[in-house]
């Protein structure tokens, strides 16, 4: 009996599951796909906002993982306003 429920546990402990996120449609074709409306009211806007920061980390505990995007929202050091990608060791 013990084999028998051992046997049913690993079975269903070993399923892979695999999900597709969709904002605005629900038929994903990708990992996340945001759709925009075309019907917008007043102060209602299509688009996505990224994460916004006033000083750029320096700091390697501080820097997020290749490929994280951050907008700069104020000249930090030598850095002007914009946008920045993390390689992982640095902001671009």
């Amino acid at each position: 009996m013990k084999k028998i429920i051992l046997l049913a546990a690993f079975l269903t402990a070993s399923f892979h599951i695999n999900a597709q996120v969709g904002i605005g449609t629900n038929l994903p074709t990708t990992d996340l796909e945001v759709v925009a409306r075309t019907g917008l009211i007043a102060n209602e806007y299509n688009g996505l906002t990224i994460p916004k920061v006033a000083v750029l980390p320096t700091a390697a505990a501080e820097i997020a993982p290749a490929g994280t995007l951050i907008y700069l929202t104020a000249v930090s050091g030598p850095n002007p306003i914009g946008f920045y990608y993390s390689t992982g060791t640095a902001y671009v």
